[in-house]
């Protein structure tokens, strides 16, 4: 089973998103269900393209569900994996109401190179 990090920039776009209220217990729930059914990915999750062939894919998950929301369509979160530590590493978490499209400056910084 892997470990689930989360990166600085998760941490920060986390504490942006503190005016939702339940957001640190539905990350919780979104850790379960990611490790839950692993190696699969969550339904609504695909591939971010354009990071090359020498890296790990990241995932977008284009439906997190949010107590706070009542339309889970407009919450992401963004991750990869890495195999050769075993571990999931949450990199992003945004409202598509404030911003349209991940950030891949950040992204770009937590890529998993291929050995």
């Amino acid at each position: 089973m892997p470990t689930i990090r989360s990166t600085p920039d998760f941490d920060k776009c986390v504490d942006e998103l503190g005016r939702y209220r339940h957001i640190e217990e539905d990350i919780d729930t979104f850790k379960q269900a990611l490790l839950g059914c692993f190696p699969k990915q969550i339904p609504r999750t695909h591939i971010i393209p354009g990071f090359g062939e020498g890296v790990y894919p990241v995932y977008k998950v284009e439906k997190f569900h949010s107590t706070d929301l009542r339309d889970n369509t407009r919450m992401r979160v963004v991750y990869t994996y890495d195999p050769e530590k075993d571990e999931i590493i949450l990199i992003e978490i945004y409202f598509k109401g404030k911003r349209e499209n991940h950030n891949c400056d950040v992204i770009k910084k937590h890529l998993v190179k291929k050995n």
